[in-house]
């Protein structure tokens, strides 16, 4: 991980690098201006654990992405995960869509407390109430 971006990450700018190095893979083909362009109006939001920075949350309204860097994947769905979704929940709901096909992350989005509203062309949405995340997060003692 570049240690100049972990110093920087503060900045909007330095925060859309973490986020792009962290979602590239979703993205092929889109270069790192165009996707500054397209999250022009999303909340980028570092997710720090043990002082480093692995991934990052982003959210508009109520829909959120959450995107971990490759260093730091299967490490990172922890006890802290489910006060990260909660604190996204300014209307106790969030929504994140998951692409059509893609089990793992599907079962994964279950497992944390994500139901399925819908099929939308070539995702899943998923919905996650504050019911639904007592359901979950409540047995798990954080």
């Amino acid at each position: 991980m570049n240690s100049e971006l972990v110093k920087q990450v503060g900045d909007r700018k330095a925060r859309l690098r973490l986020a792009y190095l962290a979602s590239k893979e979703r993205f092929p083909g889109v270069s790192f201006e165009l996707f500054c362009k397209i999250f022009l109006f999303w909340e980028i939001l570092p997710i720090v654990r043990k002082g480093l920075y692995i991934g990052v949350v982003f959210q508009k309204e109520d829909e959120v992405h959450i995107a971990i860097l490759p260093d730091y994947r299967k490490k990172w769905a922890g006890k802290w995960l489910g006060p990260l979704i909660k604190s996204c929940m300014k209307n106790g709901v969030v929504y994140t869509q998951v692409p059509l096909g893609d089990k793992v992350r599907l079962q994964l989005a279950k497992r944390l407390g994500w139901r399925i509203l819908e099929s939308q062309g070539k995702a899943i949405k998923l919905i996650m109430t504050m019911e639904d995340y007592n359901n979950v997060w409540n047995k798990i003692k954080t």
